[in-house]
Order: C-alpha cells, then sequence, then structure tokens
C-alpha cells in the first residue's frame, strides 16, 4: 500500500504509469496539480484506482487498450 498525504496527480501519475505500464496524460495541465491524499493499493486494476479518483476527486479518466502498445488514460474534468 501507498500513503498519499496532500501529494501533485501528476507525481502519483507518474508511479501509476511505472506500475501498470500505461500512458497517462492530462487534457489539462492544472489537473496535474491537484493535490490528494489517500491510500493505494498497488495490487488493485488501475481501473478501481481512476474509478476512485473520479469519486473523490470530481474527474473523470477514459481508457484506450491497445494490444500492441501500452494503454493510453486520459484524465479529465467532467462534464458539466
Amino acid at each position: 500500500m501507498i500513503i498519499l498525504e496532500n501529494q501533485r496527480l501528476g507525481e502519483v501519475v507518474s508511479n501509476l504509469e511505472r506500475w501498470y505500464n500505461v500512458s497517462i496524460n492530462f487534457e489539462n495541465d492544472t489537473l496535474a496539480n491537484k493535490q490528494i491524499s489517500g491510500t493505494i493499493e498497488k495490487n488493485k486494476p488501475i481501473d478501481q484506482i481512476l474509478t476512485v479518483f473520479e469519486k473523490l476527486y470530481d474527474l473523470k479518466y477514459d481508457m484506450k487498450v491497445y494490444a500492441n502498445k501500452r494503454s493510453e488514460i486520459t484524465i479529465r474534468k467532467p462534464a458539466k
């Protein structure tokens, strides 16, 4: 388990990219500066972690899964 205490989302995403071998981008660079806190269990699928981010931090994500290259994830603000 990884405990986060007011870490920038951009830093957390860098770790997720390495752990899950995915590419994660932000639709808006200001999202990378969003401060988050909590606990991440590394043995959980990445979509479960991102779903928690959606609920706790008012974010949305889109995932494109490819057979021959790294999956791509985009984190964005939800449409209002």
